[in-house]
């Protein structure tokens, strides 16, 4: 039997545990680890605020000086587009008959497509007819009347009362049944007869 310690027999060194050589990392190392990369972005965060407020702090100083010119923005402002205004009819001063009819929108005294009219039997008042609308302002004077212009007619609001009285100086705003606003002016009263002063407009 051969010898195993002999000739030929070459002894190897036995193979190292690397598992059992390899050393774990400190705690310290860890810890080195995670901090640098940390402290890397702190820095760059810190130098970024950094050239941020230096800008800030050069264009305040060239405001300051005139160097720059800052205006804030004007805030924007909603345009109500103003009605374009047509006067359909007016006159100085018609005469009504109890009895008779008067159309505003075509200004003509007839029956059937009437806006206003003197009841036959009723002295002292006044028809609304059509669908026509009416507002009693009052007894006011005639520099009221000048001063009803027809935005402040059609800001109105207008009642679908039938009849309604008539006196002198009584001011009267109408919605004509074609949707346009006339304000009449009792000017004259001449009983059973009435004058009256009155402008119809068109709001586009």
């Amino acid at each position: 039997m051969a010898d195993i310690g002999g000739p030929g027999h070459k002894d190897w060194p036995a193979a190292s545990d690397a598992s059992s050589s390899a050393r774990p990392a400190g705690p310290g190392g860890r810890l080195r680890d995670y901090w640098e990369p940390l402290s890397w972005l702190v820095k760059l965060i810190t130098a970024l605020l950094g050239a941020v407020t230096a800008v800030a702090g050069l264009l305040s100083a060239l405001v300051a000086t005139g160097i720059i010119y800052y205006r804030p923005a004007t805030p924007t402002q909603s345009i109500t587009p103003t009605p374009s205004v047509a006067v359909v009819y007016t006159t100085e001063g018609l005469r009504l008959h109890l009895g008779q009819c008067f159309d505003l929108d075509r200004g003509q005294a007839q029956c059937g497509e009437e806006d206003i009219g003197l009841p036959e039997r009723q002295t002292g008042m006044l028809a609304v007819s059509n669908g026509a609308q009416v507002v009693q302002l009052g007894a006011r004077s005639l520099a009221d009347y000048n001063a009803l212009d027809p935005i402040k007619l059609a800001g109105l609001s207008y009642s679908n009362v039938r009849i309604i009285d008539l006196a002198a100086g009584q001011l009267i705003a109408v919605k004509t049944h074609s949707g346009n606003f006339a304000k009449l002016w009792v000017s004259i009263v001449q009983t059973p007869d009435y004058t009256l002063k009155m402008t119809n407009y068109h709001l586009g």
